[in-house]
């Protein structure tokens, strides 16, 4: 199977950045992706083990039905978010 061309991925993007956490062991990066551009937002404090735990939380959550909504918003506010702020806050249609 091969990857996606950036141009497909950019359509997913119609309606706003789309967030792609890239996570392994030597560091963690945020890939913000628009029609126009992709932006790589080094994730400095954020580990492999966090992502994992963070990644398990979101399949519970499933699991359960979307029972934890909330919590999955929370972290996820916590972790990507807040880190990409600056250049969330500049994306405009």
């Amino acid at each position: 199977m091969r990857p996606c061309r950036l141009s497909t991925l950019q359509g997913a993007a119609a309606n706003g950045p789309i967030v792609i956490l890239n996570a392994s062991k030597t560091c963690c990066t945020a890939l913000v992706l628009t029609l126009n551009d992709v932006q790589h937002i080094p994730l400095l404090d954020l580990s492999l083990n966090q992502v994992t735990n963070l990644v398990k939380l979101i399949q519970h959550a499933i699991a359960q039905g979307g029972r934890n909504d909330s919590l999955i918003i929370q972290t996820m506010w916590g972790v990507l978010f807040n880190k990409c702020r600056t250049y969330l806050t500049s994306w405009s249609h």
